[in-house]
């Protein structure tokens, strides 16, 4: 599944999109942000808080609507769903 990264996550990433493989009858918000975390642990301090809530200051989208909107966190995600994740750029 493809997730588009915008702000610090991109930023520390390194990369605007990346690829993340999840069996799609689990695929759920949650899931995916697990995996990113998987992939890159830099991910981790970004997305969530120290004890592994996610941080106030990210916003996921999932086909334009903010997961606020839809189930939050267990939101699922069918095959060719986009998943945007903003982050703040940076503290000044």
């Amino acid at each position: 599944m493809g997730v588009a990264l915008f702000g610090r996550i991109r930023e520390v990433l390194g990369r605007r999109e990346m690829e993340v493989e999840v069996d799609l009858e689990k695929a759920r918000v949650r899931n995916i942000l697990y995996k990113i975390v998987e992939i890159n642990r830099k991910a981790e301090s970004i997305i969530f808080t120290k004890s592994m809530r996610r941080r106030d200051d990210i916003k996921i989208l999932v086909n334009g609507r903010p997961i606020e909107l839809l189930s939050s966190l267990d939101t699922s995600l069918e095959e060719g769903a986009e998943l945007c994740i903003f982050t703040a750029v940076g503290v000044g």
